[in-house]
């Protein structure tokens, strides 16, 4: 089994070629005070816009972010979308030599546009404008010179028009095609490609097998019982089937199905985590990777996504904080505050306390304990390396954040870790506003610099004994020892 982590590591310049549907996501957000005169519908002050991949696009800047070199074999219009979401591919990284120019066609987008954090409507345009025939013909002459020299192939088919027959034929014809996964709408379309991998949601899952929707966990009993029908319907060598909140089930030939189940998370309103589950699933299968140890990795990725809003990318750095920190660490502060407030109205109390905690030793292990038994969840934010530097001094840290994610996400008493740029936790103090703030002391007398904005929030400052374990004292003994030695060595010491 490959360590999780240097999975991820080998992610970096693979090349993929993802082959679908270019659709340019728009974001328009502001608020609404009252309705207009003409008829029953909110007045939107707009306070920001924002755009950005969607699509088989998404998928392509996922890619992209966890640090592989892909390319994008699409359509896009001659328009100012299409001019758009190039620049935005490009930006990210991608490759948009091979996309085709429709100068007939409008470029897919979906513009969203949201009244005080809630979306009132969605504007589609070009969605099912036709692609030209000449577009169509470029586009599979294009597939088939080129894309034999890739390490993967993701055909990613949103329905739009991209992903046809010729496309197809070029792919099925390909005497030494890299491994393929399909992404589609309706997979029973591309049977006859026998994909490496299919990558269907449960709605999608049940069109292909003709099957009633169950609710719950019931899914993924349903789906394992069909599991040598999915793989014949499919004519896939294995299926990823991703159930949402009920994880995701793995099926392969000749082996027994396996399932995979997701943390539980507060309402979501991001958009593509899928794509996130795609790219990063390709490029764990790419790296080596068992089909069983990919979903943990993909799955991880969409988590990610998942603690965003809008439609958002799994960057390689939070893909590895959030494997290393085994679902208890957080990229997103609104998701965390979020969580807490749920756990508030089940009548818990949240206790937070914050520190570098660097070397973890005995006074950092019993300091935890006691701060977790003062409430109910244990929240504990972590000095960012660059904080560490600008507060210990240019020797610190000795461990990176993501090996201290790792190791606290160990301690049983933790119960979610966060970082922070600043030298002190005040703004994360005001967004997650816990009921017992926590820090150690040296001396009754101690003075806590966030005491004051703590009361202000109704929050109380409790301060633990220090045990008289430090780690100044350790790196100490540590160098000490390690000087003794070399002289040692050296001869000058017996």
């Amino acid at each position: 089994m490959m360590n999780k982590g240097a999975i991820v590591e080998l992610f970096k310049d693979r090349r993929v070629l993802v082959i679908g549907d270019a659709i340019l996501d728009v974001y328009l957000s502001g608020i609404s005070t009252r309705l207009c005169r003409e008829a029953p519908a909110p007045v939107v002050s707009l306070q920001r816009r924002e755009a950005s991949g969607g699509g088989a696009a998404n998928t392509v800047v996922n890619l992209a972010a966890l640090g592989a070199r892909p390319s994008f074999a699409t359509v896009i219009g001659a328009d100012p979308a299409g001019q758009e979401l190039r620049e935005i591919l490009e930006g990210a990284g991608a490759d948009t030599t091979p996309a085709i120019i429709d100068a007939g066609r409008r470029t897919p987008s979906k513009t969203r546009i949201s009244a005080s954090g809630s979306i009132i409507a969605r504007i589609d345009e070009g969605v099912s404008d036709e692609v030209s025939p000449h577009a169509h013909d470029a586009l599979a002459a294009w597939v088939r010179r080129n894309a034999s020299a890739f390490d993967a192939i993701i055909l990613s088919d949103y329905r739009c028009g991209v992903v046809e027959c010729r496309l197809v034929e070029a792919l099925r014809e390909m005497p030494a095609r890299p491994p393929l996964i399909v992404d589609a709408r309706e997979p029973e379309r591309y049977r006859e490609l026998e994909a490496d991998v299919l990558k269907p949601n449960y709605e999608e899952v049940c069109t292909l097998l003709d099957l009633k929707p169950l609710p719950g966990s019931e899914r993924v009993a349903q789906v394992m019982q069909q599991a040598d029908v999915l793989l014949e319907r499919s004519g896939a060598k294995a299926v990823f089937a991703t159930l949402d909140a009920d994880g995701v089930v793995v099926v392969e030939r000749d082996r027994h199905p396996f399932y995979l189940p997701t943390r539980a998370r507060p309402h979501s309103r991001s958009i593509g985590a899928g794509d996130s589950f795609v790219a990063a699933m390709t490029l764990a299968l790419c790296s080596g990777a068992r089909p069983a140890d990919a979903a943990a990795v993909a799955q991880t990725a969409a988590e990610v996504v998942l603690d965003k809003e809008g439609t958002a990318v799994c960057k390689a750095d939070e893909l590895l904080r959030a494997l290393a920190g085994g679902g208890k660490y957080h990229d997103s502060i609104t998701t965390l505050s979020r969580q807490l407030d749920e756990l508030r109205r089940q009548g818990r109390r949240i206790v937070f306390t914050n520190g570098c905690f660097d070397v973890l030793h005995r006074g950092h292990v019993d300091f935890l304990r006691q701060a977790r038994r003062l409430g109910d969840f244990l929240v504990v934010a972590l000095n960012s390396d660059a904080s560490i530097r600008r507060v210990k001094g240019p020797g610190r840290p000795i461990n990176t954040l993501q090996d201290r994610i790792e190791v606290l996400s160990g301690l049983q008493c933790v119960d979610a870790l966060v970082a922070f740029e600043d030298d002190t936790p005040i703004e994360l103090l005001r967004q997650l506003r816990p009921e017992i703030f926590v820090k150690g002391r040296a001396h009754a007398s101690q003075v806590v610099p966030e005491a004051e904005l703590v009361k202000a929030l109704g929050g109380e400052v409790r301060l633990i004994p220090s045990s008289g374990a430090s780690t100044g004292q350790l790196l100490s003994r540590i160098r000490g020892e390690t000087s003794s030695m070399l002289l040692r060595d050296d001869g000058y010491r017996s």
